[in-house]
């Protein structure tokens, strides 16, 4: 994994935007919550909320987490930034568990913990810049970016949700429906807001959403190749592959993640990125995996071990929806 940044090169300018000052995190958190009629101790959703249907399902973290991480550094500006302020190397988990941690906050937080988590990922934005490498993205070499560049964080927020979305029906023996996709996927754009996404700009519903990521996914160019015209532009070249090789030394030994079970929940778009299976028993390895996580989910001693943030969340609002 390449060191940091030389901090003695000027670094790109990399202002907050003026509404993620953390007096203007404080008012639109108040101004979301009060104009959805709900209390400081519900947080940023209500009671029965679907995304905390999704997110307090704990086999997730399985396999959901690989999904999002292996869609975002496809992303050049996302994979710059992991490769030049992140060590995978030396703390492969940890990138994954802060954004674990902000997620508990932001899905089953009080207003205060919301609040919190939200100036917490604007310090953590503030000091990501830098310039594309060649390594990176060839076409783009050069190019400065910033940890405030609305539709790579918007790359990034979709990448979650869709995630979290597609393990819970991989995992789950009824899937969601088309109306609880919808309304998680609204409750998702809530939380985008807060973090200063124009919801405007974010898809009106989930399939939207899905339509927007799989046509970026077609488009991903690798090595030599120019880059598609979409924005953001998808790309896997030596940067993305060694954060994609740094994932595997460790990742999917600690979680019993296998290659097969890896090819099935990562994007086809995205397999050069994953170690390539014993294609005569990818799928039976998979369903197994499938089966026991399901197993796991549903199991009546397993169903009260739900995450420790969602068993604090009933604790505090007495909601056991």
């Amino acid at each position: 994994m390449a060191s940091l940044p030389d901090l003695r090169m000027p670094l790109p300018p990399n202002p907050r935007p003026p509404n993620m000052t953390d007096s203007e995190i404080v008012a639109r958190v108040d101004l979301i919550c009060n104009g959805a009629g709900l209390t400081s101790t519900f947080g940023l959703l209500p009671a029965g909320s679907k995304l905390r249907k999704i997110a307090r399902v704990k086999p997730l973290l399985n396999i959901g987490a690989l999904r999002a991480l292996i869609s975002e550094v496809a992303n050049p500006v996302v994979a710059e930034g992991v490769f030049d302020w992140s060590d995978f190397t030396n703390d492969p988990t940890g990138r994954m568990e802060r954004t674990g941690l902000f997620l508990n906050s932001m899905i089953f937080g009080d207003r205060n913990a919301v609040k919190a988590a939200a100036k917490g990922y604007a310090m953590g934005h503030d000091r990501v810049r830098g310039f594309l490498s060649v390594g990176t993205c060839p076409d783009r070499a050069g190019e400065a970016y910033t940890g405030w560049q609305a539709d790579d964080r918007e790359w990034v927020h979709a990448s979650i949700f869709e995630a979290m979305f597609y393990s819970y029906d991989q995992i789950m023996p009824v899937p969601l429906t088309t109306a609880e996709r919808n309304a998680a996927w609204l409750e998702a754009v809530r939380i985008g807001q807060v973090i200063g996404l124009d919801p405007a700009t974010l898809a009106p519903d989930y399939a939207s959403m899905k339509a927007w990521m799989n046509a970026r996914l077609a488009a991903t160019s690798s090595g030599l190749n120019p880059v598609s015209v979409l924005r953001p532009q998808l790309h896997i070249h030596r940067s993305v592959q060694l954060i994609a090789r740094d994932i595997f030394a460790l990742v999917p030994a600690l979680w019993g993640i296998t290659a097969a079970v890896a090819w099935e929940t990562v994007p086809v778009e995205l397999h050069p990125l994953v170690p390539t299976p014993n294609m005569a028993t990818q799928h039976l390895q998979w369903v197994v995996f499938r089966d026991t996580q399901r197993l796991a989910a549903t199991s009546p001693l397993d169903f009260i071990a739900l995450s420790p943030a969602y068993r604090e969340y009933r604790w505090r609002t007495g909601d056991y929806s």
